[in-house]
């Protein structure tokens, strides 16, 4: 009977915290370009994107894993070369007539209390925190000379609770963030663009 109830017990609490889901929503202070991509201009020409990034949890810097900068250099370099503006992208250091140097903080706010109220209750008590992306990035030309600097910003907020695995295919956090880089990236362009830098 013990045996039963050990069982039982294993099975109820794996149950209960597979059905607990994480999902992502963005905050949608950023505005959508008013064209994308842009117009094109004339005599395109080669760039390079070096990707950095740091991250702050409740203010406190820390270290950011090369695996997640690798991740968030996916969509960055996408962005570039998605606009057609450029003859070239390069990911990296690379001889090209541009540079592109992307630096990105991620700062994490999240409550303590919350989440460990939402263990005790088996996340039927929601757990919030909130990521704030910024991606700042200086435009070079082949010299190294800075020819200007851009910075936007978005907040994504991530939400973990019972039943919330219904939404999560539809707001999975790693592809929220993606997306989030994406358009911070092509909003930078776009100005960057509207200066006739490129």
């Amino acid at each position: 009977m013990e045996h039963r109830y050990r069982v039982f017990l294993v099975f109820t609490v794996v149950i209960t915290f597979g059905l607990a889901g994480c999902a992502s929503f963005r905050e949608g202070t950023l505005p959508p370009p008013s064209s994308w991509p842009p117009a094109l201009a004339q005599g395109k020409k080669s760039i390079s994107v070096i990707v950095t990034g740091e991250a702050m949890m409740e203010g406190r810097r820390g270290d950011v894993p090369l695996q997640m900068v690798q991740q968030w250099q996916v969509p960055t370099i996408k962005a570039y070369r998605d606009s057609g503006l450029f003859s070239e992208v390069k990911a990296g250091p690379a001889q090209t007539d541009l540079r592109a140097e992307v630096h990105i903080r991620d700062m994490g706010e999240g409550s303590k209390g919350m989440a460990i109220v939402s263990g005790l209750t088996l996340t039927l008590f929601p757990a919030t925190g909130h990521d704030r992306l910024v991606v700042q990035t200086t435009i070079k030309d082949a010299n190294g000379e800075n020819l200007g600097t851009f910075e936007k910003t978005e907040t994504v907020n991530f939400w973990i609770q019972f039943f919330l695995i219904f939404i999560m295919p539809f707001n999975w956090p790693p592809t929220v963030v993606s997306d989030t880089l994406y358009d911070l990236s092509r909003a930078i362009i776009v100005e960057a663009h509207a200066h006739n830098f490129f």
